[in-house]
């Protein structure tokens, strides 16, 4: 499976079955497995002035350029904050 990004990825973090990336605009696009995190759309409105994205096994955090985070994948394990 190849994608293809309009901008550059700044930093990819993964789940155990899902990816998200940050891109130079400071947005983030995910896929794979959407309960580990890989369907990002309840947040997707959220996902900007993202500097740095953190992962566990099912779930993903992002860390917003003013210190706010956002959270999803499963939300028993972190994906709901």
């Amino acid at each position: 499976v190849a994608f293809h990004f309009e901008a550059q990825v700044v930093c990819l973090c993964a789940t155990e079955s899902a990816f998200a990336a940050v891109k130079e605009g400071r947005t983030v696009i995910t896929w794979g497995n959407s309960a580990n995190g890989g369907d990002s759309d309840s947040v997707k409105h959220r996902l900007t002035d993202v500097r740095q994205v953190f992962s566990n096994k099912v779930a993903f955090t992002a860390v917003k350029g003013d210190g706010r985070i956002i959270c999803w994948g499963d939300a028993e394990c972190g994906g709901d904050c």
